[in-house]
């Protein structure tokens, strides 16, 4: 609680917390309907007004709830199932981190004819049926053929979208996702050397993202 004096008048201003923020302190639905009951407010959600109303609880009914030995016998129950849960997650997570670092890169490597011919074709194919499309072709632009060569060969000649299906929705999937483009994007630019500036761009707008 605050206070605020005002022509000698000390007025006092009642804190809530609302069930996101109980929900922070250990508690659970079950929890709150059993201990707390009824909100002491329920204002409308400014977020979303639309919405359900906000149920707020007075901080110092809180503190006393968890000051019961219901409420800490609860919570006692509780740690060694959240250790579990945390333990399972790390575990699992470091499934992931042991098939990406397993895994092995091995990249075809074709005549610069051949590849500029292939990836090409391969361009016209996917994106052909586009309205705005703008059909590649070998006498493009240096740099677009660039990129559609790397995205080829990344595409269709390594195992980036098998190893991609392996680790989707697992633990660590999303950093996973970038330490395999990382892993093919470096044996690319290995097997081509005149690709790897673009090799180098793709990582560095990969790093960029990871970094906002």
């Amino acid at each position: 609680m605050t206070t605020s004096t005002d022509a000698g008048t000390t007025t006092i201003k009642t804190l809530y917390l609302s069930k996101k923020a109980l929900k922070a302190r250990g508690w659970t639905d079950a929890l709150i309907e059993d201990l707390l009951g009824a909100p002491d407010r329920t204002p409308v959600n400014m977020h979303y007004k639309s919405g359900p109303r906000v149920s707020l609880y007075t901080q110092v009914r809180v503190v006393n709830a968890e000051a019961t030995d219901k409420f800490q016998a609860i919570q006692k129950d509780r740690a060694p199932r959240r250790a579990a849960a945390t333990k399972a997650v790390e575990t699992k997570r470091q499934q992931t981190e042991d098939y990406v670092s397993g895994v092995k890169i091995e990249v075809p490597v074709f005549p610069d004819e051949e590849l500029l011919r292939r990836a090409v074709n391969h361009y016209n194919a996917l994106h052909g049926g586009r309205s705005d499309f703008e059909m590649a072709a070998e006498s493009s632009d240096r740099g677009f053929l660039d990129r559609i060569c790397v995205n080829y060969v990344r595409h269709c000649c390594t195992g980036y979208e098998h190893h991609l299906a392996r680790t989707a929705g697992a633990v660590g999937s999303a950093g996973a996702y970038v330490d395999i483009k990382m892993a093919v994007l470096d044996a690319i630019a290995d097997a081509y050397p005149d690709l790897g500036a673009e090799c180098s761009r793709q990582a560095s707008a990969i790093e960029a993202i990871e970094a906002t």
